[in-house]
C-alpha cells in the first residue's frame, strides 16, 4: 500500500497540503486502507483530488442516484480526514464535516448478521410483528 512504499522512502511529511491521486485505479475495496494511509502520512492535508478512480463517483453525472452516491462518497473520505478544505473539485462545507462526524463511518459499512444469532432475534414475536409492512428495518441489540 502507499503507507508502506512512503514509509520506505520518506516518512509522514507534516508539510504537505495538496494531494492528487486521479487516474490511479484505486478502488472501492482499496479505499479505507488509503485513506488510513493518508490521514497518517499526510496529517495536515488540506486538498485530496481522487477523480476518476473506481472508488470516487462522478460528481458530473447530474441523475439523483449519482449524486447520492458522491455525497455518501464525500462524507466517507471527510469523516477520515475532516481536515480537508477540498475534496475533488469542490470545498468541503462545515454542514458536510459535521454530518461526516456523525454517519460517514457507516457509509463503507456492509450490514451482516452475526452467525450465532441470525435466526434467533428473527423468530421473536415482538420483532416478527414489528416487520409487517415495514420499508425499512433499524435493529439494535440490547
Amino acid at each position: 500500500g502507499l503507507s508502506s512504499w512512503w514509509k520506505e522512502e520518506t516518512g509522514p511529511l507534516a508539510t504537505l497540503k495538496t494531494l492528487w491521486m486521479n487516474n490511479n485505479n484505486i478502488g472501492t475495496a482499496e479505499l479505507a486502507p488509503f485513506l488510513e494511509d493518508i490521514q497518517k502520512l499526510f496529517p495536515n492535508l488540506e486538498y485530496l483530488s481522487m477523480m476518476r478512480n473506481p472508488c470516487c463517483p462522478t460528481f458530473l453525472d447530474l441523475t439523483e442516484a449519482k449524486a447520492e452516491e458522491y455525497r455518501r462518497h464525500r462524507l466517507r473520505v471527510i469523516s477520515k480526514l475532516p481536515g480537508l478544505r477540498f475534496l475533488d473539485a469542490t470545498p468541503v462545507t462545515k454542514e458536510e464535516v459535521q454530518e461526516a462526524m456523525k454517519k460517514g463511518h457507516f457509509l463503507g459499512a456492509v450490514a451482516r448478521p452475526s452467525p450465532t444469532s441470525a435466526n434467533a432475534d428473527l423468530e421473536t414475536p415482538l420483532l416478527a410483528t414489528s416487520c409487517r409492512g415495514a420499508t425499512r428495518l433499524f435493529m439494535t441489540r440490547t
